[in-house]
């Protein structure tokens, strides 16, 4: 941008390729052939030629309908699929933790058992050592 004396800002006009000066400031350019208003003569039985007009040329509401419903259609299928995608992963989501619960339950009864095991063997020696310590005591007091 560009700086005016008086401290206003002076924006240049944004040049389009292959547009001159003159385009820009002859005005804006016809409307496109998708947005001309189209005549077309209809007669009916017992009566004089009428016109309709439309809004845009080759517009028929009859298309328009049928694109929605083709829209509606295949944002249902997609909404469909994704649902039952979402489902897909939550069964395998649930299926996994199952299977590693059951591991888990299964290492854990082995660990219970060992510990089990160990605490066994642990009350035995300590049943060993008191019975020696009193073996021991019992011939210190009797002779």
């Amino acid at each position: 941008m560009k700086e005016v004396q008086q401290g206003k800002t002076a924006v240049p006009p944004v040049k389009k390729v292959g547009m001159t000066s003159k385009e820009l400031i002859s005005g804006p350019a016809e409307a496109v052939a998708s947005h001309k208003v189209e005549t077309i003569n209809i007669i009916k039985k017992g009566a004089i030629t009428m016109e309709e007009k439309r809004g845009f040329a080759n517009f028929d509401a009859q298309n328009v309908n049928e694109n929605v419903l083709k829209m509606t259609k295949f944002s249902l299928d997609k909404t469909f699929d994704s649902i039952a995608k979402v489902q897909e992963f939550n069964d395998k989501i649930i299926k996994d933790s199952i299977k590693t619960t059951r591991q888990i339950q299964a290492d854990t009864e082995k660990l219970m058992g060992e510990w089990i095991e160990e605490g066994k063997k642990g009350w035995d020696e300590y049943r060993k050592v008191m019975e020696e310590g009193y073996k021991k005591f019992e011939t210190l007091i009797v002779p």
